[in-house]
């Protein structure tokens, strides 16, 4: 299963670069469909980020399942991410995935 990191820090799943989604989704652009702009300003509410701060320093374990749908992706097999780690950040105002090689047919 993908280590997957995410800089989109804006983001209601993001904690430190770690997404809390169990399952996040790829569509076929490479985009994160999983995205969900986070609902408060992390400055108008600073314990909620000194909380995040801390949680950095425990060790996580990802376990996620990403489900994409970039077919002609090399790293997409049955759907499913296959990479070690995976990266995803802003790119043209989306959440995309940032390793995204195109299969050669």
């Amino acid at each position: 299963m993908p280590n997957l990191k995410c800089y989109v820090y804006f983001c209601e799943y993001n904690d430190c670069s770690h997404c809390r989604h169990e399952s996040p989704n790829v569509n076929e652009k490479a985009e994160c469909i999983s995205y969900v702009r986070r609902s408060y300003d992390r400055m108008k509410n600073p314990s909620l980020y000194e909380y995040a701060e801390d949680k950095r320093f425990s060790m996580y374990e990802d376990d996620h399942h990403i489900d994409c749908f970039t077919h002609n992706c090399m790293n997409n097999n049955k759907s499913q991410c296959m990479l070690n780690n995976l990266r995803i950040d802003m790119k043209e105002d989306k959440a995309k995935c940032m390793n995204y090689r195109k299969e050669n047919k």
